[in-house]
């Protein structure tokens, strides 16, 4: 996505990581298009169902902890990481990355349980 026609210097540009319920998966996606339209930018489709990234604007920290605060208020919503965008450029892969080792690291507290 060629972000540079949408003149947005001087907002605060961020990705926010948000541990979901799986079977909510849909209801949650549709509820963030719906409630974050103004705010939203992107949400990369990485295949993946207990995650979501959104990649968002915002004019003000303000703004961005009402995101952070109303995403948490959402059924199925485990928690949110936030991660500020310091330059124009996506961190898709460094995401991916956060993502999977977060998984294998679950998968592996999992097995040790059992």
């Amino acid at each position: 996505m060629d972000m540079s026609s949408m003149h947005l210097v001087g907002y605060i540009q961020f990705i926010v990581l948000i541990d979901i319920d799986k079977s909510l998966y849909e209801h949650i996606l549709k509820r963030i298009y719906t409630e974050f339209q103004e705010y939203l930018i992107a949400i990369p489709n990485v295949n993946q169902s207990e995650f979501i990234f959104a990649l968002f604007y915002s004019p003000n920290i303000p703004a961005v902890e009402l995101i952070l605060t109303r995403l948490l208020s959402f059924d199925g919503v485990k928690s949110t990481e936030l991660f500020i965008m310091t330059r124009m450029g996506y961190y898709i892969d460094w995401l991916k990355r956060e993502i999977n080792i977060r998984l294998k690291s679950e998968r592996a507290d999992t097995a040790a349980i059992n």
